[in-house]
């Protein structure tokens, strides 16, 4: 399976586009396939941690032999607990505690795996392994409480996640997509209200645009990569630059922005779903 820039029809394998980082025309490698990956919600329980990473990362990245063996040379010894991530009780619902690996962050879990597989970690989750290995994570949080029996089989989530970094937002998104039952995806935002009024007003900063936010916009629009590249040399001369009204119509069925971390978002945001808070890590 080929990935795709976000601006251009340039081609590069799964391994080009690891090794790469970002693409030639200085877009950022997409799966066009992802939506037509499925993971069965009930595999959850019959699969320990690892192996529900490394199937995750073999419907991701396909082209890897032995992916169960880069995950084990990846986070052998480095996690603090055998679920990677770990489930917390948090009253009505629930915090996914991120911070279990060496250096007490989420990055860990992108980082790891980059190095594991020789890619440039400085990129994160901008390169499509880091991507792929935080996607796993809300895979974790959710069997979890699945064997804590704290929700039913199938049951809708809402995930509230800090928005300073866009990957964790953007990977809750995949695993939506790769069938995860996740209703709403809520940005927590601390700093400011550039992506609150990014999603009310369609109003996208320099500030805040990203690889992940233009990931996101590329699949909201379809693949429409002349329309990406459009934005992304606006922003090269403008402050803003004002996205369509289908897509921002397509993003605000999912997603929603409350200012404050976390725990004040969940304290504001009002849903018949139970909700998993992504810790805020460093």
């Amino acid at each position: 399976m080929n990935y795709t820039s976000t601006r251009g029809i340039e081609e590069a394998s799964v391994k080009e586009a690891i090794a790469n980082g970002m693409a030639a025309d200085m877009g950022f490698y997409i799966n066009e396939k992802v939506s037509e990956v499925r993971f069965t919600v009930e595999m959850l329980l019959m699969l320990d941690a690892k192996d529900i990473v490394a199937i995750l990362l073999n419907a991701l990245l396909p082209g890897f032999d032995n992916m169960r063996d880069h995950v084990e040379k990846a986070y052998a010894d480095k996690f603090d607990d055998e679920n990677l991530a770990v489930i917390l009780d948090y009253g009505k619902d629930f915090m996914l505690e991120l911070g279990h690996g060496p250096n007490g962050s989420y990055k860990d879990f992108a980082n790891l795996m980059l190095k594991e597989f020789g890619a440039d970690e400085s990129l994160g989750a901008a390169n499509i392994v880091g991507l792929a290995a935080l996607t796993t994570c809300y895979f974790l949080g959710y069997k979890q409480l699945l064997e804590k029996q704290r929700i039913e089989m199938d049951d809708a989530i809402d995930v509230i996640v800090p928005s300073a970094d866009f990957g964790l937002v953007l990977a809750a998104f995949y695993a939506k997509v790769l069938g995860l039952p996740i209703g709403k995806i809520v940005c927590a935002e601390e700093n400011g209200n550039n992506l609150a009024n990014f999603f009310k007003n369609g109003k996208c900063s320099k500030e805040i645009f990203s690889a992940n936010l233009e990931r996101l916009l590329y699949l909201a629009s379809d693949g429409d990569y002349a329309l990406i590249k459009t934005y992304a040399s606006s922003l090269d001369k403008d402050d803003s630059i004002a996205v369509n009204d289908k897509i921002m119509g397509r993003l605000r069925t999912v997603f929603e922005v409350i200012p404050g971390n976390v725990s004040s978002a969940n304290e504001n945001y009002k849903s018949k779903n139970r909700c998993i808070l992504v810790a805020d890590s460093k």
